[in-house]
């Protein structure tokens, strides 16, 4: 690893740190601790007739009535907007299970997803209200306004996820609200992952790959993101918080098994202690 004079896409530093891997790299800014690729991950991803199990799917959510990132959101948006149906747009939707949720709850909810493979996973009931396709090249912008925009741990698997947050402003309604769920960079692994820098670096790059997922063909990640990247970019690009929270995946959805389920409770105790959680969640409007 080796410094790389090239400036943090959020704060502007010159810390910038540099890993060279096969066909990509990946920087760390040692200032607001933001890491991103540069290089082309999805040739690894997407092939034909391969479907992977979504991240957002039934099998992995299970009963969305106790699915708790889901019943935060519903609880703070229907307070936004009361006693009314809501317009959604959910950006990445995979097999489409929020948008039937959302349905469920009596609002107005379509998705843009661009894994062809997953339009073989729909349920015909909502199939007409899902778009598979390129979410850089769909043309959201001329679609009817909303009141919500939500992207539920797809934005760090986007190349250019703050342009198409540009494209999307002429879709938002008048006080219309963009709902961000993504990785955290204030963590238990990712500080034991900055900590091997300076003890190993191989285990340093295996835990690097495997938080960026850029070496399983599987949805892997352009960004890991920090509460201080996450402010620093979208007010510099227009957007006012106006909510946000740093929180946890249910270990639940990570895996089954029940040994790995208490480490990873373990892991998001000692996150509640320094303040941190393997997930942010943003909620921001036009400025």
């Amino acid at each position: 690893m080796s410094k790389f004079f090239l400036d943090c896409v959020a704060c502007q530093s010159s810390k910038i740190r540099k890993i060279d891997l096969e066909n990509y790299q990946i920087f760390t800014c040692s200032k607001c601790r933001l890491q991103w690729v540069k290089g082309d991950l999805q040739e690894k991803c997407f092939k034909p007739g391969a479907i992977n199990l979504h991240f957002m799917s039934k099998e992995s959510i299970g009963d969305p009535n106790n699915y708790e990132p889901y019943q935060e959101f519903f609880t703070y948006i229907e307070k936004l907007y009361p006693n009314r149906s809501i317009r959604i747009l959910d950006i990445g939707c995979g097999s489409g299970y929020f948008v039937e949720y959302a349905l469920y709850r009596g609002h107005d909810c379509m998705g843009i997803e661009m894994d062809n493979n997953l339009d073989q996973t729909l349920p015909e009931s909502i199939r007409q209200r899902i778009k598979i396709t390129s979410i850089e090249n769909f043309q959201i912008d001329k679609l009817k306004s909303f009141d919500v925009i939500t992207f539920w741990d797809c934005f760090e698997h986007l190349k250019s996820p703050f342009q198409i947050l540009d494209k999307i402003k002429t879709s938002l309604n008048t006080n219309g609200t963009v709902f961000l769920r993504v990785n955290n960079r204030w963590d238990v692994y990712n500080l034991a992952t900055d900590f091997l820098v300076y003890i190993s670096l191989k285990w340093h790059k295996k835990l690097l790959i495997n938080c960026f997922g850029s070496e399983t063909g599987k949805y892997p990640h352009y960004w890991n993101f920090s509460k201080r990247a996450m402010f620093t970019i979208l007010e510099r690009k227009g957007w006012t918080f106006i909510h946000h929270r740093i929180t946890e995946t249910p270990a639940r959805r990570l895996t089954k098994n029940k040994f790995l389920i208490l480490l990873f409770n373990c892991a998001y105790v000692f996150n509640r202690m320094i303040r941190g959680g393997k997930s942010g969640e943003y909620y921001v409007r036009k400025a």
